[in-house]
């Protein structure tokens, strides 16, 4: 928990050669969150961070969002299945204009909402090198689907995009399919568990043709008659 942390941090400031640190399923809340984010700064070899199925809300990533910035060797962050909301992913997406080398990013389950994700959307057309965005689970739907559509195209490293579990419809999805023509990376997509239906079939149809990278596509559970 948080405590177990506070007393890990004096150490980790030692480790100037750290180059992962996974402290997933931790107990981990706001204030451990804090206490982390005072030493990653300090992590200058830092690639990888994993502090996913903890408790983290907008207080502990608004602590983290201040100093990731800094971390500019990550390629990976692994933040899922937290409680951050849209304001705690508004401050994490403000670092992360700054990581040029970011590959990998995981914000499923965190309450993203179409106010995140337009936070999100503000920042991805700088990261050019990202090739893998997790954002299930995250009660997302069509505006939140239209803003990340229109800065994803950008992103032309882009290998997978996991949007299931999410409330994207018709339109949503037709924002999507207009992306991935741009996106010519794209060889995993997952769509499982949305509200596309027949509609947003035929307009997600309509592209796959030109999706000539495209390996996997998972659109499970969309009711499409």
């Amino acid at each position: 928990g948080d405590r177990g942390v506070s007393r890990l941090v004096p150490g980790l400031r030692e480790c100037t050669a750290l180059e992962h640190v996974d402290l997933s399923t931790n107990d981990l809340a706001d204030e451990g969150a804090s206490s982390l984010a005072g030493v990653l700064a300090d992590c200058s070899a830092l690639r990888h961070l994993e502090i996913s199925f903890n408790f983290i809300g907008p207080e502990g990533a608004q602590r983290m969002g201040e100093v990731l910035g800094q971390c500019s060797t990550l390629t990976r962050i692994d933040l899922n299945c937290n409680e951050m909301c849209p304001d705690g992913v508004e401050s994490i997406a403000g670092a992360l204009g700054a990581l040029t080398k970011l590959t990998r990013l995981d914000l499923s389950k965190n309450y993203v909402s179409d106010e995140g994700s337009q936070s999100l959307a503000r920042v991805l057309g700088a990261c050019a090198a990202l090739a893998q965005l997790r954002l299930s689970n995250n009660h997302i739907g069509d505006d939140g689907a239209t803003s990340l559509a229109g800065v994803l195209g950008q992103c032309s490293a882009l290998e997978l995009l996991d949007l299931s579990y999410n409330s994207i419809g018709a339109e949503g999805v037709g924002r999507l399919a207009g992306m991935l023509q741009a996106c010519t990376a794209v060889s995993r997509l997952e769509l499982g568990c949305n509200e596309i239906g027949a509609d947003g079939m035929g307009r997600l149809a309509a592209v796959l043709g030109r999706c000539d990278a495209l390996r996997r596509l998972g659109l499970r559970d969309n009711g499409i008659g």
